[in-house]
């Protein structure tokens, strides 16, 4: 069942209240684009408003963190504490639940059409940024509020079934690396002999970098830094860089 086009502005209000002195009011925690992560909607750091901060935008617990500058970055969070953010911080709320789902539109604003639009949109080229203006005028289909309840209940259950798998993750990380560390020092104390890391190399290759004009045929993967997490490879973002013979 196909619905109609709404726009954004229709439903969404941009909040734009500002805190002039955030520690004189109460405000413990400021989240600038640093403390957003990636394609997670939940805020797990955030700078201290006693260690001196500049930001003034204010948020409250619901409300969607929209990061405007560099929007291919694709960060948005839902705010769980009262705070200030940055200037380069949108802040969205539903205008009326009865209408818009407040537990929808993180969703929304974390979907590939509005990450599209919003680049799209958005102007500069070392730091480029989208505005209200634009984002204003984005459409999205809306479905009935039982239908959106519907859809975020279960987008909801997804992204708590991955939360907990990346913190068992990050769990047994952590065990891995401690139990390591142990047996090292352990082992060391006790009867190992201690060796050169280079004594253990057979062959060290450097990496060539994409102006040297080496020519090979075929699609050429590009490691970089960025690639390596935790100990282990995330290629899903490698660049595949074509280079003709």
């Amino acid at each position: 069942m196909s619905h109609p086009l709404t726009r954004f502005a229709d439903l969404v209000h941009l909040n734009t209240d500002r805190i002039a002195d955030p520690l004189a009011a109460g405000i413990e925690r400021f989240v600038g684009l640093e403390h957003i992560e990636p394609e997670n909607l939940h805020i797990r750091r955030w700078g201290n408003v006693a260690d001196g901060v500049t930001f003034t935008s204010h948020f409250k617990p619901g409300q969607v963190l929209f990061g405007k500058r560099r929007a291919y970055q694709r960060k948005v969070a839902v705010a769980d504490f009262d705070g200030v953010c940055s200037s380069d911080i949108y802040v969205f709320e539903s205008k009326d639940p009865n209408v818009l789902l407040p537990e929808l539109l993180p969703f929304i604003c974390q979907s590939e059409g509005f990450f599209e639009y919003a680049v799209k949109t958005s102007a500069g080229s070392l730091s480029p940024r989208t505005n209200w203006s634009h984002l204003a005028n984005y459409e999205f289909p809306l479905p009935s509020v039982d239908e959106q309840r519907r859809i975020a209940d279960l987008l909801w259950a997804a992204d708590d079934a991955i939360t907990e798998h990346q913190y068992t993750l990050e769990k047994l990380q952590t065990a891995t690396t401690s139990f390591f560390e142990t047996q090292i020092a352990n082992g060391v104390e006790n009867s190992w002999q201690k060796v050169l890391f280079e004594e253990l190399l057979t062959e060290t290759q450097y990496g060539i970098s994409k102006k040297s004009g080496l020519q090979r045929e075929g699609t050429v993967p590009i490691l970089g830094i960025p690639n390596v997490v935790a100990g282990d490879i995330d290629i899903s973002k490698v660049i595949a860089h074509a280079k003709s013979g």
